[in-house]
Order: C-alpha cells, then structure tokens, then sequence
C-alpha cells in the first residue's frame, strides 16, 4: 500500500524566505559594487546682498582690502545697471545692493589689474556669467555678470578731475529686470499702429512715479529711425487702466554736427490728454 507524502511543512516556509534573503544581498551587492551615475549638482547663487557683502570681506578678493578704501557716499550714477536682454533693447536699472571702492595710489591711471582680475574670478565663483561688452552693449567701462537669478555690474572707471580710480561693484534680482522689459513691452503694445515709428530701438530708459490710485510711466527711447533718433512716449493709468497719452521729442545732446536744441513743447493733442479732468492735475503736475 503506498502512503502518499507529507509535504515538508519547514521546507515550504523556507523556500520564500530564502529567495527574500537572496534578493535582498543581490541588491547590497549591487548598490556597493555597480557605477552610479553621479547625482546632479545643485548650482548655488547668492542672493545681492549676500554678494556685496561677501565681495567686501578681508582678503576675499586679492588686494582690493589693502590696495583700496571704501567710499562711504557711493556715486549714484556708477550704480544704474546698463542691461540687455538676448536679442533685444538696453534698459537701466538701479541696483538694489552696490559697493564701491577708491584706488589708494592717486596717482594711478588705471584701476589695478589683479584687482580687476580677481574680482572677476570672484563673481565667477559665485556662479554668474560673464557677459562680453559687445553682447551687452553695455558701456565699456562697465561689465555684466549674469544669471537667472542675480546680476551683477563691474564698473572700471578711470581718474578724472582730480580723483582716484574707482571699482565699483552693483547688484539686482534677475527678476527686477525681467519685470522691467515686461512693463515695457506693455506700454509698447499700448502705442498701437504707431509702434513701427519705434521698431528695434537701441535703449529704453522707464521713468514712473506713483500717487493713490494713479500712475504715470514714461519711456525715452533711444536709437530708433536712420537718423538714430529720440523720443519720449507717455503713458497714465487710473486703477491700472492704460492708456497711450502721447509723446514728445527727445534730445540725444548737442554735438558739433547737432547743436540744435529740440523743442519739446507739448502738442495740442497731448495737452488736451494732460488736461483731462479725470486726472484731477496729476498729469499737468509732472508733464511740463
């Protein structure tokens, strides 16, 4: 008589367990053992301020601490940012957080090249990039270094009138600037069929002042027609309605061959909008 067999209950319960086990050191062994690929590196980039504020430490840029003195009422001017964005108009803006320091040696012609030098591999190592004068169409004295979220301006200005070289350093949010061109842009639209008189300007330089609920914008645009010529759009909002309010010449200096001054008496029509009662003087107030 044949007696049918007992499957081995501890047999059964451990077939599973030694597959698990087997498994598990596959994966050990694999993870020790096989080439990963490495893991990207987060690029980190200061915000302004901590760039200033590191730029200035001791000894964090070559000699700049023993070869120059800081100038404690920094020139405004030397602060302006002098932007241009990939394929299209310069803007200017104010830095949020600026620095500037004064050649010690009065006597100099130029900043210090090692100082220059090392302030650039400084802002470098800060992880921006540095942007070639023709690219920025920035002034020659002045260089950017970008990123998507800090810029930075290098200025090198040399002695003039008595005083010292200076090396200046200015900061701003990538974001100030790209709300700049998109306030821009806005007006721009506003301008309507008129806006091929101002195809492919060279510079925009955005004014706006602010009072309750009423906003005046206006715009100098530089560069613009065969002639390189100049003008100056208006624009009013009430509640951050629009609206185009008209435009006035430009002067782009008196030079030898253009030493005459350019009238910019406002015209009937833009009168009549500066006049506007809805306005309640605001505009009369700033448009002379």
């Amino acid at each position: 008589m044949n007696m049918k067999r007992t499957p081995n209950l501890k047999l059964l319960i451990g077939l599973p367990l030694l597959v698990i086990a087997f498994g598990a050191l596959t994966v050990i062994l694999l993870n020790r053992f096989v080439p990963h690929a490495p893991s990207a590196t987060t690029v980190v980039i200061p915000e302004p301020a901590d760039i200033i504020k590191q730029y200035q430490a001791t000894d964090a840029v070559g000699e700049l601490s023993s070869l120059y003195t800081k100038v404690e009422k920094p020139q405004a001017g030397l602060s302006l940012i002098i932007y241009t964005a990939n394929d299209s108009y310069t803007i200017y803006a104010p830095a949020t957080d600026f620095i500037q320091f004064e050649l010690k040696d009065k006597t100099a012609k130029t900043n210090a090249v090692s100082v220059k030098n090392n302030s650039e591999a400084f802002l470098l190592k800060m992880n921006l990039l540095k942007i070639p004068t023709s690219d920025s169409k920035a002034s020659a004295l002045a260089t950017i270094f970008d990123s998507d979220k800090t810029t930075c301006q290098l200025v090198d200005l040399p002695p003039f009138s008595g005083t010292s070289a200076l090396l200046g350093l200015a900061c701003i949010k990538k974001s100030v600037l790209n709300d700049q061109y998109t306030a821009i842009n806005k007006l721009l639209a506003l301008y309507g069929d008129k806006q091929p008189d101002i195809a492919h300007p060279a510079n925009i330089r955005l004014s706006t002042i602010k009072e309750g609920n009423k906003t005046l914008s206006t715009t100098d645009i530089y560069g613009i027609g065969p002639n390189k010529g100049a003008v100056t759009l208006i624009f009013a909002a009430i509640d951050d309605k629009w609206e185009y309010i008209g435009q006035r010449p430009l002067s782009t200096g008196t030079t030898a061959t253009n030493s005459n001054s350019v009238d910019r008496t406002p015209s009937g029509s833009l009168k009549t909008k500066i006049n506007d009662p809805k306005y309640n003087g605001f505009l009369k107030k700033y448009v002379q």
